[in-house]
């Protein structure tokens, strides 16, 4: 096999890891190690000039190199959120109003936003399910606190 065909196939992995029927820490089990494999072969993506000037202002003592990490481990953070099977609506659109607002509360890494999940649960008290998935289908941050997010 052609070496470009390996990494086709780590990146198609990572690309692909769905949550589907797996439980949430299951799928992120899953795409912690597809992660693992596409840095191990050196087969990265880059990142876009805007996302490294984006680290660099919230932190204007990064150099070039390190703020493309940043924006490289944000990046799997979102892919993973757009993986879930039940991707909170809410989420995102918290995600992107304080963004506007001048907050940046995206994850920093996957691992991130596996915490950032696992914060959502019901907002009348019960114990929370699965990945915040209320009985009837809607997700909700809990209240109080940072949301299990942010810097």
């Amino acid at each position: 096999m052609h070496p470009i065909e390996g990494d086709v196939k780590a990146l198609r992995r990572l690309f692909n890891c769905k949550q589907h029927n797996k439980s949430l820490a299951k799928f992120h089990e899953e795409f912690r190690q597809a992660a693992k494999v596409v840095k191990l072969r050196g087969c990265g993506f880059n990142v876009s000039t805007k996302s490294i000037q984006a680290e660099k202002k919230r932190d204007p003592t990064l150099t070039d190199d390190a703020a493309k990490k940043l924006a490289h481990d944000r990046l799997l953070g979102l892919i993973f959120l757009n993986n879930l099977k039940h991707r909170p609506k809410d989420l995102m659109a918290r995600l992107q109003d304080d963004f506007l607002q001048g907050t940046d509360s995206y994850p920093k890494n996957f691992q991130a936003a596996f915490d950032f999940v696992c914060a959502y649960s019901q907002t009348d008290g019960a114990p929370r399910r699965t990945a915040g998935q209320r009985s009837d289908g809607q997700v909700s941050l809990a209240q109080g606190g940072s949301g299990g997010y942010g810097p």
